[in-house]
This record gives C-alpha cells, structure tokens and sequence, in this order.
C-alpha cells in the first residue's frame, strides 16, 4: 500500500482492465446477499489481479476475514504488491440503495494511506449487459445484477470526529 501512501486527492487515476472488474463482481455475485471480500494486487497505477478470500466470514452486513494481512506479508516485496482489499455492500430489490460510500467501520479499519474497493450490489427483476466508466466509478449489469466498483483511500487526520478520506478515480483498462 505504499505506493499509493503519497497520492494526491482524486488523483491519479487508478487503471482496472475489464476481466478484473468481472472478477470482483463474480466473487460478489456468488455469496449474494452475503459480502464478499478479496485481494487487489497491482503495479504503480494498474490493478493486475483480484481475487476473493475464500475464509471470510460473511454476515448480512458485515465481511471480516484474516487473509488481509497474510496476503499483505505475501506481497510486501517485489513488483507486484498488494494494493487493497475490496468487499462488497449488498442490497436487496426492496432496499433503497446509498451513495456508495465506506462506512464508518471501513475506513476506521483501513490505515492510513491505505485503498479500498467497494463493490455496491443489488438485485433487479430487468435483465441488462453493459460495463461503463463514468467520473471514476465503474458501472456493471450483469443478467438481474447491477453493480457499482469504487475506491476510497484513508487520509491521515480528523475533521468534526469523522475520519477523512478521498475517493481514487477508477479508469477502465482496455
């Protein structure tokens, strides 16, 4: 995570190809309406793989798992490093859906510097295909699943009790 310890708000635009997007999706979509949780690995400003930790334990509204810091020991050294974690927050069709934004727990867990992906999802009864980009947050429909991927990074400081953080743009790699 130390690559990204340094970056300016907004910027720079974090690069994710499509098969990876689909991976974080499917790894939502296959413990729907459970969360999910995984491993983003990457390379300066690229995601190059993501894939789900198998021995999370998944509730409702919350996912906890200690594969984090295992894969974080893992790929600590070389070219590829782990970048962050990503879970999803899940809706029902009958459920308003939020802003998809962390929540007080997410980013109180998250250290400073450091990235996570969220993977907003919800049941619908209209069938759709389509993956767009659209000001920094992926938009995916997948059969009668919509989606949302955003990142957020933890910034150091406070501001009227709330921890601050920005969001880090996403940009499709194609």
């Amino acid at each position: 995570m130390a690559e990204f310890s340094n970056m300016p708000r907004f910027e720079p635009i974090l690069y994710i190809p499509s098969s990876i997007c689909l991976s974080m999706v499917c790894s939502a979509i296959e413990v729907f309406p459970k969360e999910c949780m995984g491993c983003v690995l990457g390379k300066k400003n690229v995601v190059l793989s993501a894939f789900p930790y198998q021995n999370a334990h998944r509730k409702l509204k919350e996912v906890t798992s200690m594969s984090s810091s295992i894969f974080t020991c893992l790929f600590k050294n070389g070219k590829i490093k782990k970048i962050a974690d990503y879970h999803s927050h899940t809706y029902q069709h009958f459920e308003r859906s939020e802003h998809c934004a962390p929540s007080a727990m997410d980013i109180a867990q998250l250290d400073v510097g450091g990235v996570e992906f969220i993977v907003q999802i919800r049941k619908r009864r209209k069938k759709s295909s389509y993956m767009r980009c659209s000001s920094g947050t992926i938009h995916i429909g997948w059969k009668r699943f919509r989606c949302s991927i955003v990142a957020f990074r933890r910034c150091d400081g406070f501001e009227e009790c709330d921890i601050l953080y920005d969001r880090v743009r996403l940009g499709l790699k194609k």
